[in-house]
């Protein structure tokens, strides 16, 4: 019964369509998907896939727990933001089904970008300084950065440049649970990683193509399984993740910039991330399956 935010919805279909089309080259799954009514059911009604619509007059909390009981595991696509992804999981959890994802808990610390990076921080991981927009005193300097402590992609982050414009920004982000960060002059990358109980193996290193325009962010490309870049300096910084953060299991993203032959995180998403959406054919390898197998096997 909300609106669907253009950004998040397209990236939400990439990532359905890409998992759909791992999900289908194994032979022993049947698929069952839950589909906002407003969207395209063409490309899903023709395939191999038992389709339950939701419509804005559904009750979803109902369709979405009888779908969780005809099936054996759940494999979430939805944002952290507003303890979304977090509220899911613990659903799936009590349901007794397989969640084929990282558990409730971490999910919700990793919501927190503060959290999060707290967390890191006390790990020796280099992070981004990170500060709620209410308190902040001029802790560094400008340009800045302002975001949802628990946003999604380029959802609301703003960049600013002047002290009269921070204190703008202050007033209309009132009680919001905004963060400020210094903006830091680097390439945007993310790594896709298979986590398991403080383990990680490192799938992919992704460039992110992010443009600022008139102080709002937007991702334009994502460049997956980027050449170039050194895999054993991104194995040691997903590891560093995994010991800081334990209980992350299965696939998730590590967001940071490189800048000066450093590497500074901004945050970690416990669940696919817009890079999925190209990894398995960048590999060669059904990543579905090998997470799948993680959590058949207990190993990676």
């Amino acid at each position: 019964r909300e609106s669907l935010p253009d950004s998040l919805a397209r990236e939400g279909e990439l990532i359905l369509q890409a998992l759909l089309h791992d999900l289908e080259r194994i032979k022993e799954i049947r698929l069952l998907v839950l589909r906002d009514g407003r969207l395209d059911t063409v490309s899903l009604s023709r395939r191999n896939i038992d389709l339950v619509i939701v419509d804005s007059g559904d009750d979803f909390e109902k369709v979405w727990k009888e779908a969780i009981c005809k099936v054996d595991a759940v494999w979430p696509v939805a944002p952290e933001s507003g303890g979304i992804l977090g509220r899911l999981c613990h659903q799936v959890a009590d349901s007794g089904k397989t969640l084929l994802n990282s558990p409730a808990e971490v999910v919700e610390l990793t919501t927190g970008k503060m959290k999060t990076l707290q967390c890191l921080a006390a790990h020796g991981i280099e992070v981004v300084p990170t500060v709620p927009l209410e308190s902040f005193a001029g802790q560094f300097r400008g340009p800045w950065v302002i975001k949802p402590d628990d946003g999604v992609g380029c959802d609301r982050m703003t960049m600013i440049h002047t002290s009269r414009r921070l204190a703008s920004m202050r007033k209309d982000w009132l009680g919001q649970n905004g963060i400020i960060q210094p903006w830091l002059d680097g390439t945007a990358l993310s790594l896709s990683v298979l986590f398991n109980r403080g383990m990680a193996v490192l799938l992919s290193c992704n460039e992110q193509k992010v443009v600022v325009d008139h102080e709002r962010f937007s991702l334009l490309a994502c460049i997956v399984n980027s050449s170039g870049l050194d895999r054993a300096i991104y194995q040691s910084l997903a590891s560093g993740g995994a010991q800081a953060l334990p209980d992350l299991v299965g696939y998730a993203g590590v967001d940071f910039i490189s800048h000066g032959g450093r590497c500074t995180v901004l945050e970690i998403n416990p669940r696919l991330t817009t890079s999925y959406a190209g990894l398995s054919r960048a590999l060669n390898q059904n990543v579905a399956q090998m997470v799948i197998d993680l959590f058949l096997t207990g190993k990676i």
